[in-house]
Protein backbone atom coordinates (compact mmCIF):
# COMPACT_ATOMS: atom_id res chain seq x y z
CA UNK A 1 0.00 0.00 0.00
CA UNK A 2 1.54 3.36 -0.85
CA UNK A 3 2.05 5.53 2.01
CA UNK A 4 0.01 7.73 1.33
CA UNK A 5 -2.94 5.50 1.59
CA UNK A 6 -1.42 3.77 4.49
CA UNK A 7 -1.48 7.54 6.43
CA UNK A 8 -5.05 8.25 5.03
CA UNK A 9 -6.24 4.60 6.13
CA UNK A 10 -4.68 5.23 9.78
CA UNK A 11 -6.54 8.29 10.04
CA UNK A 12 -9.63 7.55 8.67
CA UNK A 13 -12.40 7.64 11.52
CA UNK A 14 -13.70 3.87 11.87
CA UNK A 15 -17.37 5.03 11.32
CA UNK A 16 -19.16 8.17 11.04
CA UNK A 17 -21.77 10.31 11.91
CA UNK A 18 -24.62 9.11 9.46
CA UNK A 19 -23.80 5.12 10.07
CA UNK A 20 -24.12 5.75 14.07
CA UNK A 21 -27.29 7.42 13.07
CA UNK A 22 -28.74 4.79 11.19
CA UNK A 23 -27.76 2.16 14.12
CA UNK A 24 -29.74 4.17 16.81
CA UNK A 25 -32.91 4.92 15.17
CA UNK A 26 -32.87 0.95 13.68
CA UNK A 27 -32.36 -0.18 17.76
CA UNK A 28 -34.96 1.56 18.74
CA UNK A 29 -37.46 1.13 15.90
CA UNK A 30 -36.19 -2.87 15.27
CA UNK A 31 -37.87 -2.36 11.81
CA UNK A 32 -35.67 -1.47 8.45
CA UNK A 33 -38.62 -0.23 7.22
CA UNK A 34 -39.43 2.44 9.57
CA UNK A 35 -36.15 3.34 10.65
CA UNK A 36 -35.45 4.04 6.59
CA UNK A 37 -38.42 6.25 7.15
CA UNK A 38 -37.58 7.81 9.86
CA UNK A 39 -34.41 8.43 8.25
CA UNK A 40 -35.70 9.72 5.01
CA UNK A 41 -33.58 6.83 3.05
CA UNK A 42 -34.17 3.54 1.31
CA UNK A 43 -33.78 0.11 3.13
CA UNK A 44 -31.01 -0.58 0.87
CA UNK A 45 -28.95 2.43 1.81
CA UNK A 46 -29.92 1.65 5.31
CA UNK A 47 -28.58 -1.95 5.14
CA UNK A 48 -25.56 -0.79 3.56
CA UNK A 49 -24.87 1.69 6.53
CA UNK A 50 -25.46 -1.11 8.89
CA UNK A 51 -23.04 -3.52 7.12
CA UNK A 52 -20.47 -0.79 6.95
CA UNK A 53 -20.78 -0.30 10.71
CA UNK A 54 -20.34 -4.22 11.33
CA UNK A 55 -17.80 -4.55 9.38
CA UNK A 56 -15.89 -1.70 11.62
CA UNK A 57 -17.23 -3.15 14.79
CA UNK A 58 -16.11 -6.82 13.29
CA UNK A 59 -19.44 -8.25 14.70
CA UNK A 60 -22.90 -8.58 14.11
CA UNK A 61 -25.01 -6.21 16.17
CA UNK A 62 -28.36 -7.05 14.70
CA UNK A 63 -29.56 -10.55 14.54
CA UNK A 64 -31.69 -10.72 11.14
CA UNK A 65 -34.30 -13.90 10.40
CA UNK A 66 -37.55 -13.60 7.94
CA UNK A 67 -39.58 -12.61 11.16
CA UNK A 68 -38.23 -9.80 13.03
CA UNK A 69 -35.23 -7.67 13.62
CA UNK A 70 -33.36 -7.00 17.13
CA UNK A 71 -30.36 -6.53 18.41
CA UNK A 72 -27.62 -9.08 19.46
CA UNK A 73 -26.02 -8.84 22.72
CA UNK A 74 -22.59 -7.10 21.24
CA UNK A 75 -25.21 -4.63 19.87
CA UNK A 76 -26.80 -3.94 23.41
CA UNK A 77 -23.62 -2.91 24.60
CA UNK A 78 -23.02 -0.91 21.63
CA UNK A 79 -26.10 1.06 21.69
CA UNK A 80 -25.23 3.15 25.16
CA UNK A 81 -21.93 4.37 23.70
CA UNK A 82 -23.57 5.29 20.17
CA UNK A 83 -26.08 7.44 21.67
CA UNK A 84 -23.66 9.07 23.50
CA UNK A 85 -20.81 9.04 20.97
CA UNK A 86 -23.72 10.81 18.60
CA UNK A 87 -24.78 13.50 20.76
CA UNK A 88 -21.52 14.53 21.69
CA UNK A 89 -21.40 14.68 17.63
CA UNK A 90 -24.30 16.69 17.66
CA UNK A 91 -23.39 19.14 20.02
CA UNK A 92 -19.91 19.70 18.49
CA UNK A 93 -21.72 20.45 15.62
CA UNK A 94 -23.67 22.93 17.18
CA UNK A 95 -20.92 24.63 18.64
CA UNK A 96 -18.57 25.03 15.68
CA UNK A 97 -22.03 27.10 14.12
CA UNK A 98 -22.22 28.56 16.61
CA UNK A 99 -18.74 29.72 16.63
CA UNK A 100 -18.63 31.04 12.78
CA UNK A 101 -21.74 32.51 13.11
CA UNK A 102 -21.93 36.58 12.96
CA UNK A 103 -21.29 38.53 16.04
CA UNK A 104 -25.25 39.44 16.75
CA UNK A 105 -26.57 36.38 15.44
CA UNK A 106 -29.84 35.00 17.51
CA UNK A 107 -28.62 31.81 19.03
CA UNK A 108 -30.04 31.10 22.56
CA UNK A 109 -27.44 27.86 23.63
CA UNK A 110 -29.20 25.74 26.12
CA UNK A 111 -27.84 22.46 28.20
CA UNK A 112 -30.55 20.17 29.94
CA UNK A 113 -29.70 16.31 30.98
CA UNK A 114 -30.96 13.37 28.93
CA UNK A 115 -33.77 12.45 30.73
CA UNK A 116 -35.07 16.20 30.29
CA UNK A 117 -34.02 16.80 26.64
CA UNK A 118 -36.93 14.38 25.20
CA UNK A 119 -40.55 15.19 25.45
CA UNK A 120 -40.27 16.63 28.65
CA UNK A 121 -38.85 20.02 27.06
CA UNK A 122 -40.51 19.82 23.85
CA UNK A 123 -43.18 21.74 24.40
CA UNK A 124 -41.07 24.59 25.75
CA UNK A 125 -38.83 24.36 22.72
CA UNK A 126 -42.18 24.64 20.84
CA UNK A 127 -43.64 27.17 22.20
CA UNK A 128 -40.75 29.34 22.16
CA UNK A 129 -39.96 28.95 18.04
CA UNK A 130 -43.45 29.87 17.78
CA UNK A 131 -42.85 33.42 19.50
CA UNK A 132 -38.88 33.59 18.38
CA UNK A 133 -39.15 32.30 15.12
CA UNK A 134 -35.73 34.12 14.27
CA UNK A 135 -34.04 32.83 16.86
CA UNK A 136 -32.17 29.30 16.50
CA UNK A 137 -32.11 27.18 19.49
CA UNK A 138 -28.56 25.04 19.79
CA UNK A 139 -29.14 22.14 22.38
CA UNK A 140 -26.75 20.38 24.90
CA UNK A 141 -26.89 17.10 26.50
CA UNK A 142 -25.19 17.72 29.57
CA UNK A 143 -25.07 17.25 33.92
CA UNK A 144 -24.59 19.90 36.10
CA UNK A 145 -21.04 20.11 36.43
CA UNK A 146 -20.40 20.17 32.93
CA UNK A 147 -23.47 22.70 32.25
CA UNK A 148 -22.08 24.73 35.03
CA UNK A 149 -18.67 24.61 33.59
CA UNK A 150 -19.99 26.27 30.41
CA UNK A 151 -22.23 28.39 31.97
CA UNK A 152 -19.13 30.19 33.94
CA UNK A 153 -16.96 30.43 30.47
CA UNK A 154 -19.78 32.09 28.42
CA UNK A 155 -20.57 28.81 25.96
CA UNK A 156 -23.80 28.29 27.00
CA UNK A 157 -26.98 30.88 28.33
CA UNK A 158 -29.09 28.36 30.52
CA UNK A 159 -29.33 24.92 31.72
CA UNK A 160 -31.33 22.91 33.05
CA UNK A 161 -29.79 21.29 36.35
CA UNK A 162 -30.80 19.16 39.39
CA UNK A 163 -30.86 20.14 43.24
CA UNK A 164 -29.97 23.78 44.99
CA UNK A 165 -26.71 24.41 45.24
CA UNK A 166 -24.24 26.36 42.12
CA UNK A 167 -20.35 28.06 41.88
CA UNK A 168 -19.69 31.22 42.23
CA UNK A 169 -21.56 33.26 38.97
CA UNK A 170 -24.49 31.19 38.78
CA UNK A 171 -27.78 31.55 39.64
CA UNK A 172 -30.32 29.22 40.16
CA UNK A 173 -34.21 29.46 39.54
CA UNK A 174 -36.18 26.79 41.14
CA UNK A 175 -38.84 25.56 38.75
CA UNK A 176 -39.98 21.81 39.68
CA UNK A 177 -39.72 19.39 42.37
CA UNK A 178 -37.95 16.42 41.49
CA UNK A 179 -37.32 13.03 43.26
CA UNK A 180 -35.60 9.76 43.49
CA UNK A 181 -36.82 6.90 41.81
CA UNK A 182 -36.05 2.73 40.93
CA UNK A 183 -35.26 1.66 37.56
CA UNK A 184 -35.40 -2.13 37.31
CA UNK A 185 -36.33 -5.11 34.83
CA UNK A 186 -40.15 -5.78 34.39
CA UNK A 187 -39.49 -9.41 35.64
CA UNK A 188 -37.84 -8.00 38.60
CA UNK A 189 -39.84 -9.18 41.94
CA UNK A 190 -39.88 -5.58 42.98
CA UNK A 191 -41.37 -4.78 39.43
CA UNK A 192 -44.62 -5.57 41.28
CA UNK A 193 -44.82 -3.17 43.35
CA UNK A 194 -46.93 0.20 43.28
CA UNK A 195 -43.59 1.40 45.18
CA UNK A 196 -40.72 0.84 46.52
CA UNK A 197 -39.29 1.76 50.05
CA UNK A 198 -35.42 2.27 50.58
CA UNK A 199 -34.71 -0.65 52.67
CA UNK A 200 -35.98 -3.08 49.96
CA UNK A 201 -33.25 -2.19 48.06
CA UNK A 202 -30.56 -3.67 50.39
CA UNK A 203 -29.94 -7.00 48.99
CA UNK A 204 -29.67 -5.80 45.29
CA UNK A 205 -27.01 -4.80 43.48
CA UNK A 206 -27.69 -0.83 43.21
CA UNK A 207 -26.26 1.31 40.13
CA UNK A 208 -26.31 5.16 39.26
CA UNK A 209 -24.58 7.81 37.40
CA UNK A 210 -20.26 8.20 37.83
CA UNK A 211 -19.69 10.67 40.36
CA UNK A 212 -19.65 13.82 40.57
CA UNK A 213 -22.95 13.98 38.43
CA UNK A 214 -25.22 16.38 40.15
CA UNK A 215 -27.44 13.23 40.74
CA UNK A 216 -25.11 11.18 42.14
CA UNK A 217 -23.57 14.23 44.54
CA UNK A 218 -27.68 14.19 45.57
CA UNK A 219 -27.67 10.97 46.23
CA UNK A 220 -24.77 10.60 48.33
CA UNK A 221 -26.00 13.76 50.48
CA UNK A 222 -29.65 11.83 50.86
CA UNK A 223 -27.54 8.23 51.75
CA UNK A 224 -25.82 10.74 54.72
CA UNK A 225 -28.44 12.64 55.56
CA UNK A 226 -31.06 9.88 56.06
CA UNK A 227 -28.90 7.10 57.89
CA UNK A 228 -29.41 5.30 54.22
CA UNK A 229 -27.23 1.58 54.41
CA UNK A 230 -27.05 1.78 51.00
CA UNK A 231 -23.97 1.75 48.44
CA UNK A 232 -23.49 2.45 44.92
CA UNK A 233 -22.08 -1.05 43.41
CA UNK A 234 -21.95 -0.02 39.97
CA UNK A 235 -21.25 3.47 37.69
CA UNK A 236 -22.88 4.25 34.78
CA UNK A 237 -21.08 6.85 32.48
CA UNK A 238 -24.60 9.04 32.46
CA UNK A 239 -28.81 7.52 31.89
CA UNK A 240 -28.75 6.26 28.65
CA UNK A 241 -25.84 3.79 30.14
CA UNK A 242 -27.56 3.19 33.04
CA UNK A 243 -30.69 2.11 31.59
CA UNK A 244 -28.99 0.20 29.43
CA UNK A 245 -27.31 -1.34 32.20
CA UNK A 246 -30.45 -1.84 33.94
CA UNK A 247 -32.15 -3.79 31.18
CA UNK A 248 -29.33 -5.93 30.56
CA UNK A 249 -30.36 -7.57 34.04
CA UNK A 250 -27.13 -6.26 35.86
CA UNK A 251 -29.08 -4.32 39.08
CA UNK A 252 -31.34 -1.68 39.73
CA UNK A 253 -30.90 1.90 39.10
CA UNK A 254 -31.36 5.03 40.96
CA UNK A 255 -32.31 8.22 39.46
CA UNK A 256 -34.46 11.25 38.52
CA UNK A 257 -38.45 10.51 37.79
CA UNK A 258 -37.79 12.05 34.78
CA UNK A 259 -36.08 9.65 32.97
CA UNK A 260 -39.33 7.79 32.77
CA UNK A 261 -39.42 9.82 29.44
CA UNK A 262 -36.14 7.52 27.91
CA UNK A 263 -37.19 4.07 29.16
CA UNK A 264 -38.25 1.12 27.10
CA UNK A 265 -41.99 0.62 29.40
CA UNK A 266 -42.42 -3.08 27.47
CA UNK A 267 -38.26 -4.15 29.59
CA UNK A 268 -38.32 -1.73 31.77
CA UNK A 269 -40.41 -0.49 35.05
CA UNK A 270 -39.83 2.97 37.05
CA UNK A 271 -41.33 2.73 40.55
CA UNK A 272 -41.51 5.68 42.97
CA UNK A 273 -38.77 5.49 46.76
CA UNK A 274 -40.91 5.90 49.85
CA UNK A 275 -40.03 5.89 53.20
CA UNK A 276 -38.37 8.44 52.85
CA UNK A 277 -39.72 10.39 49.56
CA UNK A 278 -36.34 12.26 48.99
CA UNK A 279 -37.05 15.12 46.85
CA UNK A 280 -34.98 17.98 45.59
CA UNK A 281 -35.25 20.71 43.16
CA UNK A 282 -34.90 21.14 39.37
CA UNK A 283 -33.87 24.63 38.53
CA UNK A 284 -33.19 27.30 35.86
CA UNK A 285 -29.05 28.08 35.87
CA UNK A 286 -28.56 31.17 34.31
CA UNK A 287 -25.45 33.42 34.67
CA UNK A 288 -25.34 35.80 37.79
CA UNK A 289 -24.56 38.77 35.19
CA UNK A 290 -25.03 39.51 31.61
CA UNK A 291 -28.55 37.47 31.12
CA UNK A 292 -29.40 37.23 27.65
CA UNK A 293 -32.68 38.97 26.23
CA UNK A 294 -33.22 35.57 24.72
CA UNK A 295 -33.00 33.87 27.89
CA UNK A 296 -34.92 36.03 30.18
CA UNK A 297 -37.65 35.43 27.73
CA UNK A 298 -37.53 31.40 28.02
CA UNK A 299 -37.20 31.72 31.80
CA UNK A 300 -40.60 33.95 31.85
CA UNK A 301 -42.01 31.64 28.96
CA UNK A 302 -40.85 28.74 31.39
CA UNK A 303 -42.73 30.40 34.53
CA UNK A 304 -45.98 30.24 32.59
CA UNK A 305 -45.54 27.10 31.51
CA UNK A 306 -45.45 25.58 34.85
CA UNK A 307 -47.87 28.30 36.65
CA UNK A 308 -51.54 26.83 34.90
CA UNK A 309 -53.08 30.48 37.24
CA UNK A 310 -50.35 32.46 35.56
CA UNK A 311 -50.98 31.27 31.81
CA UNK A 312 -54.46 31.79 32.28
CA UNK A 313 -54.67 34.83 34.04
CA UNK A 314 -51.41 36.66 32.32
CA UNK A 315 -52.85 40.22 30.61
CA UNK A 316 -50.02 39.25 28.36
CA UNK A 317 -51.35 36.62 25.47
CA UNK A 318 -49.20 33.96 25.41
CA UNK A 319 -49.64 31.23 22.46
CA UNK A 320 -48.83 27.98 23.87
CA UNK A 321 -47.49 25.46 21.11
CA UNK A 322 -49.51 21.95 21.36
CA UNK A 323 -48.11 19.79 24.29
CA UNK A 324 -47.13 22.27 26.72
CA UNK A 325 -50.10 21.08 28.99
CA UNK A 326 -48.13 17.98 29.28
CA UNK A 327 -45.00 19.96 29.91
CA UNK A 328 -46.62 21.79 32.75
CA UNK A 329 -48.12 18.47 33.92
CA UNK A 330 -44.78 16.80 33.56
CA UNK A 331 -43.00 18.92 36.22
CA UNK A 332 -45.64 19.39 38.28
CA UNK A 333 -46.33 15.37 39.05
Amino acid sequence: MPRRARLRARFEAPFSAKQLRAFCVLSETLSFTEAAHQLGITQPSLSALICQLERHAGHNLFIRDKHQVRLSLKGQYFQADAKRVLVQLNQTSALVKHLASPPGSDVLRIAAPPSLMTKALTPLFDTFRALEPQMLLSLFCLENEDAFDRLQRGEIDLAFVSGNHAPVGVALQPIAQDRFVCVLPRKHPLASREQIRWHELGHQRVMSCLPPRGLRSLLNQSFERYGLALFVNEDAQDELALLRLVELGLGVGLTSRFTKHLIDPEALAIRPLVDPVINFPLALALPSSAITAAASRIAELLHLLTNTKSTKNSAKQVFIAPGADYFSQSLLR
